[in-house]
């Protein structure tokens, strides 16, 4: 068996000349200089080692997750609003109150409209469809009326009414001025303000809808009232 031990620096720097000893191998001791030319960066032991990977896993962990939260909170925070669903334009009761007024759509913009319909709640299917394409013809939906039937709350004060409603704008269809409690008498179609309220009478809707000279004469008024 050859065992090594440094001798003395030959004229050619880092290198050695070795000479046999009768050395156990776990008995070598190398001098500070080779251990330098051997390892040229630090040496680090193996629980050091692992010590340090571990700090450095750990380290990295830490970082990972504070960036998942933040990603997270970012996701969370510049999530859209969910959009509007159907159901938030579609006819609804109104207000929600213990009342016994009830009206179709959510009346955003305080525009009643009365009708007058016998043994039904609100209006027939036909007159509502068409009551939706003149909305939708104003820039209109059934978010911005009240749908009103006038039939069931016949000799209700005026001024009740327009109280529980908010009402801003009032269309009258085949409700005279007269029916709905109003002082003033004025023709169809004709736009009138009475006290800081806009009103429009006007015949039915299914006889409006049937005929076109009347459907023009709505329309011109309702493009006044509405700045269409």
């Amino acid at each position: 068996m050859i065992y090594f031990c440094p001798a003395k620096k030959q004229k050619k720097p880092n290198t050695y000349s070795f000479q046999s000893f009768n050395m156990p191998l776990n008995d070598i001791q190398l001098p500070a200089s080779l251990l330098a030319d051997l390892y040229g960066q630090m040496l680090v032991l193996t629980d050091d080692a692992e010590k340090v990977k571990g700090k450095r896993i750990k380290e990295e962990g830490v970082a990972e997750d504070h960036v998942s939260g933040i990603a997270e909170e970012y996701v969370a925070d510049s999530t859209p609003p969910p959009s509007p669903s159907a159901s938030d334009l579609t006819p609804s009761a109104f207000p929600p109150s213990a009342s016994s007024w009830q009206a179709l759509g959510h009346n955003q913009k305080d525009i009643s409209i009365v009708v007058n319909y016998a043994g039904i709640t609100h209006l027939p299917d036909p007159e509502l469809q068409f009551l939706t394409n003149i909305l939708s013809a104003c820039k209109l939906s059934l978010a911005d009326v009240a749908i009103v039937n006038y039939h069931s709350h016949a000799g209700t004060p005026v001024r009740r009414f327009l109280d529980h409603f908010h009402s801003k704008t009032v269309l009258l269809f085949g409700v005279t001025p007269d029916q709905f409690g109003l002082s003033a008498r004025f023709p169809e179609f004709q736009v009138q303000q009475l006290a800081g309220v806009t009103y429009l009478s006007s015949p039915p809707l299914e006889i409006c809808s049937a005929d076109v000279q009347l459907k023009k004469q709505l329309w011109t008024s309702l493009k006044r009232i509405f700045s269409i």
